[in-house]
């Protein structure tokens, strides 16, 4: 059955690359975000507590990557969350995918990398 509405965090320690999110999230009907946050630590309370369907995450943060924050609440997660590396670095990719990584949104991304994510 699909939603009316998918939900949508995002967690990343910049500003600009949120906004930027955002802004193209913001054009799709079908997805609301319900959860921003800069802070990786807080970010992890924020999902456990909204149950995201679609997490956006960046890997290189201060005090915690990306992807250490989703493998420490991996055994958390009892709903189906997809997530989205979102980072300005492939070096992660593999990292990524093994942390089982729904897709990998390369910054400053294109609109059709953006789109093909989306879809």
């Amino acid at each position: 059955m699909k939603k009316d509405k998918y939900s949508i965090i995002i967690i990343d320690d910049e500003a600009l690359c949120i906004n930027n999110l955002c802004q193209s999230l913001k054009e799709l009907e079908k997805f609301e975000i319900i959860g921003i946050e800069q802070k990786p630590e807080v970010g992890e309370k924020l999902i456990l507590k909204k149950r995201p369907d679609l997490l956006f995450i960046d890997v290189e943060m201060p005090h915690i990557t990306g992807l250490q924050l989703v493998q420490s609440i991996k055994d958390k997660v009892d709903w189906n969350m997809q997530v989205v590396f979102y980072t300005a670095y492939d070096k992660y990719l593999l990292e990524a995918l093994r942390t089982s990584a729904f897709d990998y949104l390369l910054k400053p991304y294109k609109e059709e990398d953006f789109k093909t994510v989306i879809n």
